[in-house]
């Protein structure tokens, strides 16, 4: 190409090039909003001595979650509450209660937690691992 054929398509070239750039910016906020959000159930069981509970944890993409814990007896209990990302760093702040900490693993496949405030509920889940089902 001569510089008299750019010249000619320079209108061209320039929108060519915006519309390249949003899709760039795009992406990348596209990216960053999905870095700090979960969407899915994760599922895990609690072993305690010979009591065991599963978990299954629903995340959504507003920021909130519900857990709900099934007891070997049938009983269940659901609590609700928001969770932060940061990095690999999960925080559950549950309504009216104490937080518990995680890390994702796994290309957030999986949620390890680590430690939560002085509730003995939360110290049972230390060393947890749920699983995303899939």
């Amino acid at each position: 190409m001569d510089y008299e054929n750019l010249k000619k398509h320079k209108k061209s070239w320039i929108t060519g090039g915006l519309i390249l750039l949003i899709a760039i910016v795009s992406l990348f906020a596209w990216n960053n909003y999905n870095a700090h959000r979960l969407n899915g159930s994760y599922k895990g069981t609690i072993t305690f001595l010979f009591w065991k509970e599963k978990v299954d944890m629903k995340f959504s993409r507003d920021k909130t979650f519900t857990s709900t814990t099934t007891l070997e007896d049938g009983r269940k209990s659901k609590e609700r509450g928001t969770y932060e990302i940061s990095g690999d760093k999960l925080t559950l702040n549950f309504k009216g209660k104490d937080s518990l900490y995680g890390k994702l693993e796994d290309n957030r496949k999986k949620i390890t937690f680590t430690s939560g405030d002085e509730k003995a509920e939360n110290l049972l889940l230390k060393g947890v691992t749920l699983k995303k089902d899939d």
